[in-house]
């Protein structure tokens, strides 16, 4: 039975019993995954807290403002799939302001263009508002109906070839809590809006928001589709500049796991079932300065529905990873009584961030470690230059 080879970094007093139980809970997962589940066949080494990189006085952001009211909402969100680059125009707020705005909304993604290096290029309207700065995002921006922001547009990029279905899931579910979509399912429900010099996947949905800006509704609620929005022909599928790009890595496929074709979320993507329960191994490429170590690392903890952790608690479960040469962080999130789980990593490699995220179901990515683990021993990271 295998033990840790280091002691978790002490952690400052607990401020609240329930930042008391998950870090029990959590520490209890790494000595139950490690000492008892089954033989773990990834060579892990523990580092100091001081060197995961994440800053004694960071707090990932819990999952949801559990004390905020779920509004009725819209969301609207704009997909340019380029070549070099995903861009997300995300807007969303109450269903009534939502429709107060769109045509405003409509105009400005039809007026975006993308420079050479694959840049945004716009110019807001003069009543819309700059919001503060939010890691992982490219601008933010606030609207709404006499110029009071009820609407907030939040600008991101992530590398190209992402997976399109996991974003509309990842919306619908655990943002708008609407039933989730299989692949298909989830293309057909894009609309196609152009743009100067392209073509938008458009994502329109209404469902009950909870967080944001959003705050309640006044009159009748507004349904889904009210307001049209200007697409192009709805008959023609949206075209995708990245799709038939091959991914920029070589790679050995894990064994009995299905490759996923065109992923547009993902540089590739992989998913095993055994029986009603999955999981999915996933490399995506992105922008460092945008997705950093610690940007990725409260999107984890938001999947999985965690409550905020200091550096403390979290630093004990990061270790460090080595993929094709290059050095970066790996942590582990195997919650006792939990049903999901997620194992994931960075590394950067010429001027992106890349990470290789295995998560689904617990006992399965608990059973799939081996699988991970020679996943990421194959990978080869290609030239820039090298489109073989």
């Amino acid at each position: 039975m295998r033990q840790l080879s280091a002691k978790p970094a002490s952690a400052e007093p607990l401020a609240t019993t329930i930042r008391a139980v998950h870090c029990g809970l959590l520490t209890l997962s790494l000595l139950f995954a490690v000492g008892c589940g089954p033989v773990d066949q990834i060579e892990q080494h523990v580092m100091p807290r001081e060197r995961t990189g994440i800053p004694e006085a960071v707090r990932i952001p819990a999952a949801q403002n559990q004390s905020a009211p779920a509004v009725r909402s819209r969301m609207v969100t704009a997909i340019a799939a380029l070549p070099s680059a995903t861009w997300f125009f995300k807007a969303v707020g109450p269903v009534e302001d939502m429709e107060a705005t769109l045509p405003s909304l409509t105009s400005f993604f039809q007026s975006v263009r993308f420079d050479a290096q694959g840049k945004p290029e716009y110019t807001p309207p003069v009543d819309w508002k700059k919001g503060a700065a939010r890691p992982g995002r490219y601008e933010t921006l606030l609207l709404g109906p006499g110029g009071t922001p009820s609407v907030e547009l939040a600008i991101s990029e992530l590398g190209p070839n992402q997976d399109l279905t996991s974003n509309v899931n990842r919306w619908r579910r655990d943002q708008l809590g609407l039933s989730a979509l299989d692949d298909r399912a989830a293309r057909e429900s894009l609309k196609s809006l152009p743009f100067q010099g392209g073509e938008f996947l458009l994502f329109d949905e209404v469902g009950m928001y909870r967080g944001g800006m959003g705050g309640p509704m006044s009159g009748a609620v507004a349904s889904a589709n009210s307001a049209t929005l200007p697409t192009a022909d709805k008959t023609t599928t949206p075209k995708v500049a990245s799709e038939s790009a091959p991914p920029p890595l070589a790679f050995v496929a894990p064994e009995g796991w299905t490759q996923l074709p065109n992923p547009m979320f993902a540089a590739v993507r992989f998913e095993r079932v055994d029986g009603e329960k999955k999981a999915a191994i996933s490399v995506s490429e992105m922008n460092p300065s945008l997705n950093t170590w610690e940007t990725a690392l409260g999107s984890w903890l938001e999947e999985l529905e965690l409550p905020g952790l200091d550096a403390a608690q979290v630093g004990p479960f990061v270790s460090e990873v080595t993929i094709d040469g290059q050095t970066g962080k790996q942590i582990q999130l195997l919650i006792p009584d939990a049903t999901k789980a997620i194992i994931a990593a960075r590394v950067e490699q010429g001027g992106r961030a890349w990470f290789v995220k295995l998560a689904g179901e617990k006992s399965l990515v608990e059973k799939s470690q081996g699988d991970l683990k020679a996943f990421i021993e194959s990978i080869r990271f290609k030239p820039a230059t090298d489109s073989k």
